[in-house]
């Protein structure tokens, strides 16, 4: 099994960009715009039909927008903790 060093490496050769848009907005806001956008058709029925329209738009911007900030966030926690092939775990107080 691949370290976090190595599979940090792995991701880190594609880029930043790549990280944020596969991981980011891709994986994490297509995520959540789906399973919200499924919550709101299941659990508001009595709707209209132009209201859930209205509200997939919505979340066609917001869920994908939050990706962006969870992918930057996320590379900017990685970055410095897997960059360095000493790392240690323990001493950042995570044993394994």
């Amino acid at each position: 099994m691949a370290s976090h060093y190595e599979a940090w490496q792995r991701i880190r050769a594609k880029g930043r960009t790549h990280f944020i848009v596969t991981r980011g907005v891709l994986f994490f806001g297509g995520i959540m715009f789906v399973s919200m956008t499924a919550h709101n058709l299941i659990a508001n029925k009595q709707e209209s039909a132009i209201e859930h329209i209205l509200y997939a738009l919505m979340s066609l911007v917001i869920w994908p927008a939050a990706g962006y900030s969870w992918g930057v966030v996320m590379w900017k926690r990685f970055e410095p903790k897997y960059s360095n092939p000493n790392h240690s775990e323990i001493s950042q107080g995570n044993p394994r």
